[in-house]
């Protein structure tokens, strides 16, 4: 996919396309769209982050089209730092969409924590997103901003100590004002899949445990350890290997019950 994509504010989103590695001899049908997996990822990161890249490489390598891109302000996407909240992060993604389905694609998304917390917002207002993966997902978003960054002093001090990523008002008060996402869990009317370390110190795995609960089937939680929040190294190919399997079990069922065309009745 060759296409320059810009959020509603007129941001250039940076993205990295992969096209699907595949020696399948399957023919597709004439009215069906690729699939394509769209990726984010969470606080301070980019599309760059390496749980972000193992799932990229893994999906691709196994016949899956991918595409991974930077929320607006954040790595090589155009956009302030400071404005990087998760409503704003709502309306990039649906800016990426826009652009994938234009392109062609039936889409299913996977975020990291925030992101994940971003996809299950836009998911349940935007029924081109097919299937959703959440790999530690941030679920209470006041409890994290309350959690992690309440001695910070916003405008002036950074995310963990990283250079660059600045704590603003508009951060802490927007992510404040989401409260929290479990409502939207139950509001799902697609396959969900979640992936979470049992161990996790910035989002604690009950918030995994509870969005799962809240969720309609089909669904599945896959519970890990020694991962942490970051799913890089090993821990990441293992989450990686996991949300393909699924993911392709996801395209396979819903090539088969697609809808017929309607059909006119005649007098």
């Amino acid at each position: 996919m060759r296409r320059e994509i810009k959020n509603a504010q007129g941001e250039k989103l940076d993205y990295k396309y992969h096209r699907a590695i595949t020696k399948s001899k399957r023919v597709p049908k004439k009215d069906e769209r690729p699939q394509l997996l769209v990726i984010g990822h969470g606080v301070t990161g980019n599309l760059e982050r390496p749980v972000v890249v193992a799932l990229a490489t893994a999906a691709a390598k196994s016949g899956v089209h991918t595409l991974h891109f930077s929320f607006s302000g954040n790595g090589e996407s155009e956009g302030k730092f400071g404005e990087a909240t998760i409503t704003k992060a709502v309306e990039d993604l649906g800016a990426v969409i826009d652009a994938c389905d234009d392109a062609g694609y039936d889409v299913s998304y996977a975020g990291h924590s925030m992101g994940a917390a971003t996809g299950l917002i836009r998911a349940t207002e935007d029924e081109r997103i097919k299937n959703i993966i959440c790999i530690a997902p941030m679920i209470h978003t006041r409890r994290f901003v309350d959690k992690e960054f309440a001695e910070l002093t916003p405008g002036k001090a950074n995310m963990w100590g990283q250079a660059g990523c600045r704590l603003t008002n508009q951060f802490v008060e927007d992510l404040k004002a989401v409260d929290t996402v479990l409502p939207r869990a139950s509001d799902l009317e697609i396959p969900l899949y979640i992936i979470h370390d049992v161990d996790d110190e910035i989002v604690p795995w009950a918030e995994a445990r509870a969005a799962f609960d809240f969720a309609k089937e089909p669904k599945k939680l896959v519970q890990m350890s020694g991962a942490g929040h970051a799913f890089e190294g090993k821990a990441g190919d293992v989450m990686a290997k996991a949300v393909v399997k699924w993911l392709k079990e996801q395209h396979k069922d819903q090539r088969r019950v697609r809808p017929k065309k309607k059909v006119a009745a005649t007098a």
